[in-house]
């Protein structure tokens, strides 16, 4: 007998080493992956730690983490992605310290989250979704397919707390049904809908759209019911009516790179910021969101851009000022703008030439860095950027916004 209990010991301790960090299933529509640190650490891959979870008859995903990985997790500056049938999620562990997580450390038991996909009820949509009303607004529903996220607090392995904020955005890429759209023209118009519960009405959250992969791309720190619809005549700033900027700024405003705010003011004749310009940039190029092992001391994970912020420093678009600080609110200059995009292009594997006796005809062209001489010959020489004036470069000045995102609009031109 106890020959035997020695021989079944390694067996039995390998199927429990093995329920903790594989699918497993609860519920028959369930599909459920348990993270800890060790599958993690298996699975991680430059600073990205990837799952999957594709099991086709399961529309219910849940990813449970636990509180060990999640220390790992935000010690590392590590990114999870988890991939589905329908959508892809990137989001860090930052997004998990909400009110209801403080609370929850009070207890002392040990901890963990579970972020839940699942398809959303075609019966609340239909309910919530006053189709006479939205279609005068030019606000059509792809039929009635919807998807729902939350996020739970587990204590001790029992449901004790719904996240109803995350404490920071998730990035969700969805993939849409182009077999619905009424024509290849409507992928542009194409949004993300949440249903607010408080107000019972649809909150537009926007989003980027990949019309190569079928897919819309956009990021909430609120969880609930989600829906792509068509929107036929998208609202428009109030405040850029005959600015000289106006074209550009529409035209970025289809490509999602500008996003309307609440208040429906783009406020053009204000200067741009680091951080506002690195946003920019990063939906010009349409980068999924990156985190890596930078940090800077001034970008903590509650700033509005620091997702942005992030991922430009990953992929090497934008450097701190020196002294671990990146400045995000300071008014960026013609001369780092010229660098930022230079590097962008880069990234995007296009070369720019780089003969510098093209920055002799402006009078001031010794007043720019030598960090920045080749980059700002390099975009005046490929028609980016121009002088401020016909002899004078002002590698120092600021910009406005409606300057920057003309510049941006010349990028993307470029690019494609």
């Amino acid at each position: 007998m106890k020959s035997m209990v020695k021989w079944l010991m390694p067996i039995i301790l390998g199927m429990m080493i093995l329920s903790s960090v594989l699918p497993v299933s609860g519920a028959e529509d369930e599909e459920t992956l348990r993270l800890n640190r060790e599958y993690i650490e298996n699975n991680l891959q430059n600073n990205r730690a990837a799952f999957k979870m594709m099991h086709t008859e399961r529309n219910v995903k849940k990813l449970e983490i636990t509180d060990e990985a999640l220390k790992y997790i935000e010690e590392k500056g590590i990114q999870i992605t988890l991939e589905t049938n329908h959508m892809t999620l990137d989001f860090t562990p930052a997004i998990f310290k909400t009110k209801e997580w403080q609370t929850a450390l009070k207890s002392g038991e040990p901890l963990s989250v579970q972020l839940i996909i699942k398809r959303g009820s075609g019966i609340k949509v239909t309910e919530n979704f006053d189709q006479w009303y939205y279609q005068q607004l030019g606000i059509d529903r792809l039929g009635t397919s919807s998807w729902e996220l939350s996020g739970e607090i587990l204590v001790a392995g029992v449901k004790q707390y719904e996240i109803h904020e995350f404490a920071s955005n998730l990035s969700i890429r969805l993939k849409y049904p182009s077999e619905a759209l009424i024509s290849v023209a409507d992928e542009n118009k194409l949004t993300m809908f949440l249903f607010n519960e408080t107000q019972s009405k649809w909150d537009d959250l926007g989003g980027s759209i990949d019309r190569v992969n079928k897919t819309i791309r956009f990021q909430t720190k609120t969880p609930g019911l989600f829906m792509i619809v068509v929107n036929q005549k998208p609202q428009q700033f109030t405040d850029i009516r005959g600015h000289w900027a106006e074209s550009d700024i529409l035209a970025m405003t289809e490509k999602k790179v500008v996003i309307l705010s609440g208040d429906r003011k783009f406020y053009p004749n204000r200067e741009i910021t680091r951080a506002e310009f690195a946003s920019f940039v990063v939906r010009t190029l349409g980068l999924i969101h990156e985190t890596g092992t930078q940090r800077f001391q001034d970008v903590g994970v509650d700033y509005p851009y620091y997702q942005d912020i992030m991922t430009a420093a990953y992929h090497g678009i934008v450097t701190g000022v020196g002294s671990g600080r990146f400045a995000p609110n300071a008014r960026i200059t013609r001369q780092e703008i010229a660098a930022m995009m230079v590097r962008a292009e880069k990234l995007k594997g296009k070369s720019l030439p780089a003969d510098q006796s093209v920055l002799n005809r402006y009078q001031d062209q010794r007043e720019i860095a030598l960090w920045a001489r080749e980059s700002c010959a390099q975009v005046v020489q490929s028609g980016i950027m121009v002088g401020k004036s016909d002899r004078l470069f002002a590698p120092k000045s600021t910009v406005t916004r409606a300057e920057a995102i003309v510049l941006l609009h010349r990028l993307a031109k470029n690019l494609d």
